[in-house]
């Protein structure tokens, strides 16, 4: 591929988003796919500017560009400066950032493990530190307990651990007893995973707490029902949080004890929204589960299914043009009580017509993952445990998220 031009810039696909400090509303920018760990805020005419660098423009044409929809000329100077800085972040789609992409992919796919990548970010790195700050939020957990420790599944957030600790506590609190030697942990991808509706990591899953392996029976048996090669989109897994947190929550809760997991994120199903069956149409999800199903049933008490799943993210950092108030909040919950509904039921079919009904206008990012989980565990119905809000005061956004058994 023949190399771009610096001075044609092409911005890479980044996450952008308002967030306001006072009465001073600036742009923030981060790569999602997390190449690059730098995260930069600006004013919105420089964000204007970077929007224009598409890789058809030299710095005179973006010049122009700008002053047609500002009636500012910014100096070439400055537009080449910010070229660089871009450059230098590996937020452009060049050499530099194509080189930091190779290393980067060759390291993972080379590793027999996926590494811990949020910890002593998302979460203390130092094990007892970690131990104490997770056993902080079960000891304010009053939710019994089953006894006999026959849970088939539960639905946990992937909020940051430090806004929705007491939601992930009650349910794992839930599989505290159980037998299970193995977790088909079922998470988001919020970055891309390939062309599959799923993408399986086949790798070890460090957390400081220790290693969970991976569960490579089920791998295999999937694999070898549905005739798919569900790895292919594993690069996804590298930077993923959804499953991650799930894993450092299965380690604390049993640490002197092997379980296995079988790593999955599920993509988007927004292309199905507008698809009158919705889900059960497709043909590549209807392996999946099948298979998956079929993996479970044989291994009565052996095999926990987790769906780690938020539910609505609205407000401005999410696309939305109106900063939220309590009303905005009350409102929310009422949805997502509503949604639930259909969750608890067990129901997949009529919680993704809800969704469908809305066109997802609430960013449930938690769609494919709890519409896959209750497909798996279809005839079963859950127990709502705890709903929570987040509110983000810099972006005046929300996120929701909750706890299930099953």
């Amino acid at each position: 591929m023949k190399p771009l031009a610096i001075d044609k810039p092409k911005v890479r696909p980044l996450l952008a988003f308002p967030v306001r400090n006072g009465t001073q509303e600036r742009i923030h920018l981060r790569d999602p796919e997390g190449y690059s760990d730098a995260a930069i805020e600006m004013e919105h005419p420089t964000y204007l500017l970077i929007t224009l660098m598409n890789g058809t423009r030299d710095v005179p044409e973006l010049r122009e560009a700008f002053h047609r929809r500002t009636g500012v000329h910014p100096p070439e100077e400055q537009i080449r400066e910010l070229i660089a800085n871009l450059s230098r972040i590996c937020f452009l789609d060049d050499d530099v950032f194509r080189a930091l992409q190779g290393r980067v992919e060759e390291s993972f796919y080379r590793s027999g493990t996926r590494p811990a990548a949020l910890s002593g970010n998302a979460y203390p790195e130092a094990p007892q530190e970690l131990a104490a700050f997770l056993g902080s939020y079960f000891a304010g957990s009053t939710t019994p307990v089953p006894e006999d420790g026959t849970v088939s599944g539960i639905v946990a957030p992937h909020i940051d651990i430090r806004q929705g600790g007491l939601c992930y506590a009650e349910a794992y609190r839930q599989i505290a007893k159980s037998r299970a030697r193995s977790a088909i942990v079922l998470g988001t991808a919020h970055g891309p995973i390939g062309g599959h509706r799923y993408a399986i990591c086949p790798k070890d899953f460090e957390t400081p707490l220790g290693t969970l392996p991976c569960d490579t029976e089920a791998l295999q048996a999937i694999e070898a029902d549905t005739g798919i090669d569900w790895t292919a989109g594993q690069f996804g897994h590298r930077n993923e949080h959804s499953v991650e947190f799930q894993a450092v929550f299965l380690k604390y809760l049993f640490p002197d004890r092997e379980i296995r997991i079988l790593p999955v994120l599920c993509n988007s199903f927004v292309d199905l929204l507008d698809e009158a069956a919705g889900p059960r149409q497709d043909a590549s999800i209807a392996r999946f589960v099948e298979a998956v199903s079929k993996y479970v049933t044989a291994r009565p008490g052996e095999v926990l299914v987790i769906a780690g799943a938020d539910l609505s993210h609205i407000g401005p950092k999410f696309g939305h043009p109106n900063p939220l108030d309590k009303t905005d909040l009350a409102d929310l919950r009422e949805y997502d009580h509503a949604l639930l509904r259909h969750v608890v039921a067990g129901n997949p079919e009529t919680f993704f017509r809800e969704i469908q009904r809305e066109q997802d206008r609430n960013n449930v990012c938690g769609v494919p993952n709890l519409y896959t989980f209750l497909r798996i565990l279809e005839g079963l119905e859950g127990h709502l445990l705890r709903y929570d809000q987040y509110f983000e005061p810099p972006t005046a956004s929300a996120v929701s998220y909750a706890s299930l058994v099953f």
